[in-house]
């Protein structure tokens, strides 16, 4: 007999998150592992979100959306944070913005 294990990409996506914050954790301690989710939510997650509307695969969407929001997010952020002088302010209305904008971009195609 036989056993199948089903993995699933959010369980792929998962246990790799989880081997990175573990490494972070490994070499850097708490510092690490904060700066490894905080790459993660703020860089990551906002462009994965608005990418999962737009019909790429799985492994090209999870490349995309980091690189994209490596680049975009820091511009966005720059030129927010020229309008309003707190960079803390610009950063968190940047990233409820994009996630606005992956809301309203989900809402619209259904």
């Amino acid at each position: 007999m036989r056993l199948m294990l089903k993995l699933s990409g959010r369980n792929v996506a998962f246990a790799a998150f989880a081997a990175v914050l573990a490494v972070a954790a490994l070499h850097f301690g708490l510092v690490g592992v904060r700066t490894m989710a905080g790459i993660v939510l703020f860089f990551f997650l906002p462009f994965y979100l608005v990418m999962r509307n737009i019909q790429f695969e799985g492994d090209e969407r999870v490349f995309f959306s980091f690189f994209i929001g490596l680049a975009f997010f820091s511009l966005f952020i720059f030129y927010f944070g020229r309008l309003v002088p707190s960079f803390r302010v610009s950063v968190v209305a940047v990233f409820v913005a994009l996630l606005a904008v992956s809301f309203l971009l989900a809402r619209r195609k259904k």
